[in-house]
């Protein structure tokens, strides 16, 4: 998050060429489940945020950063460890919000936790950096997670190649991640 206001943050970006961006950006922050605790804020979406926004928790950063996902409107989202400095309960809220932010795009979700990818089509498990099991949450809870995990949610079919067999530029740049 930047050093600005919170419709700023979320907005980041973002041309107001029909005149209606301000609606918009409400509308995403309701469904990534932010406005709430945005509109308890003393200035509501006109509250200054420091550069990281530290004075928020971990959930409501995430959050903002969801809702500002949802007003982009990507065809195409990378979520890296979206819950992974969450309480539980916040992490329910996080999820509810992803699920939403998810319909219609493909989304490469990366995790640790299997809850975060459970609702993903495909889930391709990695350990030291190489495919261990592509399929979906029943191939991925008979194993015990604790390498990385991506969850792929599509509203097409991936092609369904000898992924087991390759190992993609991709994961080469996420390997760190997993060690």
């Amino acid at each position: 998050l930047f050093a600005a206001s919170i419709r700023d943050n979320i907005s980041y970006g973002q041309k107001d060429v029909s005149g209606d961006l301000k609606e918009r950006m409400i509308a995403a922050a309701k469904m990534a489940g932010a406005d709430a605790f945005i509109r308890r804020l003393p200035q509501g979406y006109d509250t200054i945020l420091h550069q990281g926004g530290m004075e928020l928790s971990q959930g409501e950063r995430q959050l903002l950063t969801i809702a500002r996902a949802m007003l982009n409107d990507a065809p195409i989202l990378i979520l890296d460890e979206a819950t992974s400095s969450v309480d539980t309960r916040t992490e329910v809220k996080i999820q509810e919000a992803m699920n939403e932010l998810m319909k219609g795009r493909t989304c490469f979700v990366i995790a640790h936790r299997l809850s975060t990818i459970r609702a993903c089509d495909r889930i391709i498990y990695l350990e030291k950096g190489k495919i261990v099991e592509d399929g979906n949450t029943a191939v991925a809870t008979s194993y015990n997670v604790t390498g990385g995990t991506i969850g792929v949610s599509t509203t097409e079919e991936l092609e369904q190649d000898s992924l087991a067999d390759r190992e993609f530029s991709l994961w080469k740049d996420i390997r760190p991640i997993f060690r």
